[in-house]
């Protein structure tokens, strides 16, 4: 695990960052396993950065559920950075501001330039990795090289791309304008702007329960990878609109 941390830190981050931020007077284990790895992982990074990553994803983790738990009137606004300054900064400057708690050292809160934080896109945490249908559940011929499908990602990154062609979107603001839904835990709507010019929403909910919301997203990608097989699902362009979950605390 902590080799695929050094190798892979910015998918690794995203999928672990819930537990390393575990509170370890309740998840005592599972608190200490993850920092162990942690611990292992920067002794084997060559590059000497993976601490600032950890760093920069433990506080962006922060500030978003700090986003999510603040109690704001429903309706859309166009102030985020004036309401929410702890982490429009952050991905403009760099800046760690101390009202958001984290653990990491003084040194490791230090950030000279703009963090490399990914988007948190499902094809970009999974690294496009291609998952094989049987050919029993598929209309290909077996043997067919074609038999193999993408699994479908969240609705900005339907189409996998290859592994050879990967590239890391980072997170390079937010929007200005954002929407706090009327809803009984009130979940704000953002826009993220990447490093790519594009514009992805994300949603910040507090007080939730993302995992069963996690489960559900990995039935409708495979859903979608055998509709994907099906000749005339093909022809009506049929899929299920799908989204990524990312927990940022347990």
């Amino acid at each position: 695990m902590a080799e695929l941390l050094v190798e892979y830190p910015h998918q690794c981050l995203w999928q672990s960052i819930a537990v390393y931020r575990s509170d370890p007077t309740k998840q005592q284990l599972r608190f200490t396993r993850c920092r162990n790895v942690y611990e292992i992982a920067k002794r084997k990074d060559r590059s000497g950065q993976l601490k600032t990553l950890i760093a920069q994803y433990e506080y962006a983790a922060a500030a978003f559920v700090k986003v999510a738990e603040d109690a704001y009137p429903a309706g859309v606004h166009s102030t985020f950075s004036q309401k929410y300054p702890y982490i429009a900064n952050f991905f403009k400057t760099g800046l760690m501001d101390a009202s958001v708690k984290i653990s990491s050292s003084n040194d490791e809160r230090t950030v000279c330039s703009r963090p490399l934080v990914v988007v948190p896109l499902r094809d970009m945490i999974e690294h496009a990795l291609p998952v094989i249908i049987p050919n029993s559940l598929s209309q290909y011929p077996v043997g067919d090289p074609s038999a193999s499908v993408h699994k479908f990602g969240s609705h900005s990154d339907d189409s996998a791309s290859s592994s050879s062609s990967f590239t890391n979107i980072y997170i390079h603001s937010i929007d200005e304008e954002f929407i706090v839904m009327k809803s009984m835990v009130r979940p704000k709507k953002i826009t993220l702007v990447a490093s790519d010019g594009k514009r992805y929403s994300l949603m910040c909910k507090a007080k939730d329960e993302l995992r069963k919301d996690g489960r559900l997203m990995e039935i409708n990608r495979i859903v979608n990878a055998l509709l994907h097989q099906n000749a005339d699902a093909r022809r009506r362009q049929l899929s299920v609109r799908t989204y990524n979950v990312v927990p940022l605390q347990s």
